[in-house]
């Protein structure tokens, strides 16, 4: 079973208190910010971790993150 994480900042800093896993937080993430900016964001940070763009769609593209 993935980790699960309650806690995601991002550069922003908007914050999202769920019982999800990375993949999760960082796909609501990405999508919600693609939606009111139309583009992604250039990094996104989880629980401290600092994920740059090809870094976070390397774990959105992995099976082994689901």
């Amino acid at each position: 079973m993935p980790h699960r994480h309650t806690i995601k900042k991002c550069h922003t800093g908007i914050s999202y208190s769920k019982n999800m896993t990375t993949k999760q937080l960082i796909r609501e993430y990405v999508d919600d910010h693609y939606n009111n900016f139309g583009f992604y964001p250039y990094d996104v940070e989880v629980d401290g971790q600092v994920y740059s763009y090809g870094g976070y769609w390397a774990i959105l593209e992995d099976r082994r993150f689901d």
